[in-house]
């Protein structure tokens, strides 16, 4: 569990730019520091803790930019990570497609109550009949009845590939309950959505968010093709392997556009949190009527479990405690990259975070700390720290330490097979021996909802350790079987293995 920290702050930037942006003389990327120090000691000190290599923070009051700030690397020549670096910002681009919808929606071209059928006439699921049922809002608040398991499932499979392939897949997906009843978050929700927007536009997805979303609010530097985010400098990938960074190159990705493959960065976030601040306005640009930007970030159906559970979704959008104040907000997890970003209503603050490692697809939550944090140290929340470095002084100790047991284990069997004949004795050791490498082979789907194939994309340190752990069990199963056998039918012309009388062995 991460070492944590909690205390109040937020009291002198508020002090300092005043509840309605007083800094706003300065160029955002210019202004003078004195309200963000803290901002700043607190990125660097669990930058070196958690060992990120790259960082960028933008921050938002009443509409404008104040402050935008970026720290360590981008990639490996050293390339400083700036507020202008491109990142994947993972799941941050739902908010983009329920924001395309909801324009689609003002212009009268989709009904949010309608049947995803009568813009797509042949999606379907494995149940025809509720294939029938699910409409456009279900999948904008992801309460379709598919589910998280078959959405990072059905992601990976897709990938960066056109979206009608990707729907087309889930015709033999089985849904977990009825359309409407509960919350549950699954990407193809959003990947159907992504295909809803091209068929009801008349036009490519990655197209109309360009010309309606992108060019209105400056995002200049915001991409939905790797090659043009990498021709601008999009920063590497890194994984944590045993505590350590890794570069993976470009960062490794594993989501269809409208689930989690755009890339942006701080600086155009800070633009795309300023429109909602402004109502759906920015800069002169309409984007989106008021009425629509609070039916957005309205609470929906609430999560029940996991990092989020209390919170309400509304759509693209999480509402409910973060960083210790209520907040909108989602985070974005990609293999090498993270991205987070929050609206607070009290004091209208924005905040958004952008770095160049990923979360292990969940299962390092403590990360999350930064962008809560900054939120809370803005708005008078809670500060705490990641705890990244204890947990993986922690892990590492405990797979050192297993993989140690099972090859003492598997060494003994081998220098002494006579060891596996020892009747009831043996049966509890072998049942241990092979039940590990089961409960391992299960666990990526049980426990992380995801294949294999997804948990080394996503966390490779922890699928090695798992995969070397269960291994060396097995192995030491398999041995143990092979000796008793030796010992109760040996091979023919060999005399059975000599074992030591009761006395010799007490002596």
């Amino acid at each position: 569990m991460p070492s944590t920290s909690h205390h109040r702050a937020g009291k002198g930037l508020r002090t300092w730019l005043g509840r309605r942006g007083a800094a706003a003389g300065f160029p955002a990327r210019e202004a003078p520091g004195p309200g963000f120090t803290a901002v700043d000691a607190y990125i660097r000190r669990q930058m070196t803790d958690a060992r990120i290599p790259g960082l960028a923070v933008g921050i938002v009051c009443d509409g404008r930019p104040v402050h935008l700030r970026g720290y360590g690397r981008a990639d490996q020549s050293g390339r400083a990570f700036t507020p202008q670096t491109p990142l994947f910002i993972g799941s941050c681009s739902k908010s983009f497609t329920a924001l395309a919808v909801m324009q689609l929606a003002e212009a009268g071209k989709v009904d949010l109550d309608a049947p995803v059928r009568r813009y797509i006439p042949w999606f379907r699921v494995a149940d025809p009949e509720a294939s029938a049922l699910i409409t456009v809002r279900h999948l904008l608040n992801q309460t379709s009845g598919l589910t998280e398991r078959a959405g990072r499932g059905a992601t990976l499979a897709a990938g960066m590939h056109p979206l009608e392939p990707a729907v087309r897949a889930l015709a033999t997906t089985r849904l977990a309950r009825p359309p409407g009843a509960a919350f549950e978050y699954s990407n193809p929700n959003y990947t159907t959505l992504g295909l809803v927007v091209e068929m009801a536009a008349g036009e490519p997805f990655e197209a109309y968010l360009k010309t309606r979303i992108f060019e209105p609010l400056s995002m200049h530097h915001t991409y939905t093709a790797v090659e043009d985010a990498r021709r601008n400098g999009l920063a590497s990938g890194h994984r944590y392997w045993f505590g350590i960074p890794v570069a993976s190159g470009t960062a490794p990705h594993g989501s269809t556009v409208p689930t989690g493959g755009i890339i942006s960065t701080a600086e155009d976030m800070s633009r795309y949190l300023a429109m909602y601040q402004g109502g759906g306005r920015y800069h002169g640009q309409v984007v989106l009527s008021a009425a629509g930007i609070a039916e957005m970030i309205r609470p929906g159906p609430l999560a029940k479990r996991g990092a989020f559970a209390g919170a309400g979704y509304g759509m693209g959008w999480f509402t409910g405690p973060w960083g210790g104040v209520d907040a909108s907000y989602h985070p974005g997890d990609e293999p090498g990259a993270h991205a987070g970003m929050a609206l607070v209503p009290h004091g209208n603050w924005g905040v958004v975070v952008l770095f160049n490692v990923g979360l292990h697809g969940g299962a390092l939550p403590g990360l999350l700390a930064i962008e809560q944090s900054v939120t809370g140290m803005v708005a008078g929340g809670t500060v705490r720290d990641t705890g990244i470095g204890a947990f993986y002084a922690a892990f590492d100790a405990t797979v050192t330490a297993a993989l140690a047991a099972e090859g003492w284990s598997l060494a003994r069997l081998a220098r002494r097979p006579s060891a596996a004949a020892q009747g009831r004795h043996r049966t509890l050791p072998l049942l241990w021996e092979l039940g590990i490498p089961a409960a391992i082979a299960v666990a990526p789907a049980a426990v992380f909802k995801v294949n294999w194939k997804g948990l080394f994309l996503y966390g490779p340190d922890m699928s090695c350790a798992l995969a070397g752990i269960g291994g060396l069990s097995a192995l030491t199963g398999l041995t143990r079987v092979i000796n008793t056998i030796n010992a109760e039918h040996p091979v023919r012309g060999r005399p059975p293995a000599r074992q030591m009388p009761d006395t010799a062995r007490r002596r």
